[in-house]
C-alpha cells in the first residue's frame, strides 16, 4: 500500500499558494469594479451640458401698399383666412392718417373678400369694427386735422362704442359720445348713430384718439394697446401732407398757390404754424394756446392789387367760419381779396369743401423736417419699439389727397423706415397699383 504524503504546513506568517491565488484574483475584480464605478460616477455626476439655443425666426411681416384705403380689406380678409387676425380676436388697428375714415359704411357682416363691394375709403375703419375684424381702432391725428380733436378730446382720450344694424338694415353706432360724433359716424349726407337697443347683430369696439404733437405720444400707445392682441399698423400718405377736393380746384382752375391756400386755411381756423418746430415742441394744448403769425397774410394785403372776385368766391365760406372772431373773419377777406387769380370754373361748393377738410401742403424742405420728426423720431425710435409685432402693415397712397409730387418721396421714406425697424420684407401691392409710380429701390415686391 502506497503511503499518502501530507500536505506540507505553511510557515507561519506565510500564506498558502491558494489564498494568495484567491487573493490576487480578488484585488484584480476590485480594481475592475472600481473603474465601473469611477465611470459609472462620471457619467451619472458629470454637469449637464449648455443646451444649444435655436433662434427661432420671426415671420416675415406683411406689408401691404394699396391705393384707396379701403382696398386694405382685401389684405384683412387673407389675414383672416390664416387666422393670423381671428374673428373676434381682439385686434387693435393703429391708424395714422389726417382723416378718421370711421364714416359709417353699408351692412355686411362677414370678415371675408366680400367686405370691400359695401365699404368706400371713408368708412374702412367702421367695417372692420362691424365685421370683427378689429375691436380696438387707434387713430393718431395731426394738428391740421379737426375731426376728433374738434369736439371731444383734448389731448388723447379713450370712447367706447356699439356698432350694429337698425330695423331698415342701416349701420349705426350707438354709445355715450356717438352723437356728439355724427360728422364722423357720417352716411348719405346724414348721422348715422342710434342707442344700442335700437341695433341687433351688434359688436362692442374702442376708439383711442391722441394728438400726434402729444409729447407723451409713446406711452399713451404703449399703455392703450394690448400686447396679446393682433396688431395692424395702417400708414395713410396723407398723415404727412394732404390736400382736399375743395383746394384741388382752387389750385387747378383759379390758380391759388399751396402757399396761399395754407395761408387761407390757418386764418380760417386760427391754427398756428403747424411745423416741425411745432411738432417738437411736444405741446399738446399748443395750437388752441397759439395764435397764427398773421404777418405774411398782412404783407399780401398791403402789397396786393385789390380784387373782389376770389373773395366773392369765398363769401359764404368765410361767413360760417364762427368759431373765430370777426376782426379774423375781416383779414381772411382782405388776403383773399389780395390775391390775383385766373378766370376758371367751379361747383359752388369748393370753398366750404376746403375750409372742412384737412389740409397740409408745405414746401419740400419743410416737409422733410416733419417727416424725419413723425418717422424717424416718433415711429422708428420711440412707438415701433414698445409694440408687438404688427401682423400687417398697410402703407395708403390716397390719391386725391396725397400731392402727386410727394408720393414718391413719402412712399419710399416709409418703406425704408420699417425696414430699419423690422429688417428685410417683401413688398406686397395690391392689383391696382401701380409700383413703377414710385419706383422705390431695394425692395423685393409681389401683385397680389
Amino acid at each position: 500500500m502506497r503511503e499518502r504524503k501530507a500536505k506540507p504546513k505553511a510557515t507561519k506568517g506565510r500564506k498558502s499558494k491558494a489564498a494568495q491565488h484567491r487573493q490576487s484574483c480578488g484585488g484584480r475584480g476590485g480594481f475592475m469594479l472600481a473603474l465601473v464605478a469611477l465611470a459609472g460616477g462620471g457619467y451619472y455626476f458629470r454637469p449637464a451640458p449648455t443646451p444649444i439655443v435655436i433662434e427661432q425666426e420671426q415671420p416675415e411681416i406683411v406689408v401691404g401698399v394699396v391705393e384707396e384705403h379701403h382696398h386694405v380689406l382685401q389684405y384683412y380678409a387673407r389675414e383672416v383666412a390664416k387666422n393670423t387676425i381671428p374673428v373676434d380676436g381682439k385686434a387693435t388697428i393703429l391708424h395714422l392718417d389726417s382723416h378718421a375714415d370711421m364714416g359709417v359704411p353699408r351692412a355686411y357682416l362677414n370678415a371675408d373678400h366680400e367686405m370691400e363691394r359695401y365699404s368706400a375709403i371713408n368708412d374702412f375703419m367702421i367695417t372692420a369694427a362691424l365685421t370683427g375684424v378689429a375691436e380696438h381702432l387707434v387713430f393718431v391725428e395731426p394738428p391740421w386735422s379737426n375731426q376728433f380733436r374738434c369736439c371731444v378730446y383734448e389731448g388723447s382720450a379713450t370712447f367706447q362704442f356699439t356698432v350694429g344694424v337698425d330695423d331698415q338694415n342701416n349701420v349705426r353706432v350707438a354709445g355715450p359720445m356717438a352723437r356728439r360724433l355724427g360728422h364722423v359716424f357720417w352716411r348719405d349726407s346724414e348721422s348715422r348713430t342710434a342707442s344700442r337697443d335700437e341695433l341687433s347683430n351688434t359688436r362692442d369696439f374702442r376708439i383711442t384718439v391722441v394728438n400726434e404733437e402729444h409729447a407723451e405720444l409713446d406711452d399713451i400707445l404703449a399703455s392703450s394697446i394690448d400686447a396679446s392682441s393682433p396688431l395692424i399698423l395702417d400708414i395713410d400718405l396723407d398723415y404727412f401732407a394732404t390736400e382736399n377736393f375743395g383746394a384741388i380746384p382752387l389750385r387747378d382752375e383759379l390758380g391759388m398757390s399751396d402757399e396761399d391756400l395754407m395761408t387761407a386755411y390757418h386764418l380760417a381756423w386760427d391754427f398756428p404754424q403747424l411745423d416741425s418746430e411745432y411738432l417738437r415742441r411736444g405741446d399738446h394744448k399748443g395750437r388752441e394756446s397759439m395764435g397764427f403769425d398773421t404777418e405774411r397774410a398782412r404783407k399780401s394785403i398791403a402789397g396786393g392789387q385789390k380784387s373782389s372776385e376770389l373773395a366773392t368766391h369765398f363769401r359764404e365760406a368765410v361767413s360760417r367760419r364762427t368759431g373765430v372772431s370777426q376782426e379774423r373773419r375781416s383779414l381772411l377777406r382782405d388776403f383773399l381779396a389780395s390775391i390775383p387769380i385766373k378766370s376758371g370754373h367751379l361747383r359752388g361748393d369748393e370753398p366750404e369743401v376746403f375750409f372742412e377738410q384737412p389740409f397740409h401742403v408745405p414746401e419740400p424742405r419743410a416737409l422733410s423736417d416733419e417727416v424725419d420728426f413723425a418717422l424717424d423720431e416718433m415711429l422708428a425710435s420711440r412707438i415701433l419699439p414698445r409694440l408687438q409685432r404688427p401682423v400687417l402693415v398697410n402703407i395708403v397712397r390716397s390719391p386725391g389727397y396725397v400731392p402727386v409730387r410727394y408720393l414718391s418721396l413719402l412712399e419710399c421714406r416709409t418703406l425704408r423706415t420699417l425696414s430699419k425697424v423690422y429688417g428685410a420684407f417683401e413688398v406686397s401691392h395690391e392689383e391696382r397699383v401701380d409700383i413703377e409710380r414710385t419706383g422705390c429701390e431695394g425692395f423685393r415686391s409681389v401683385i397680389v
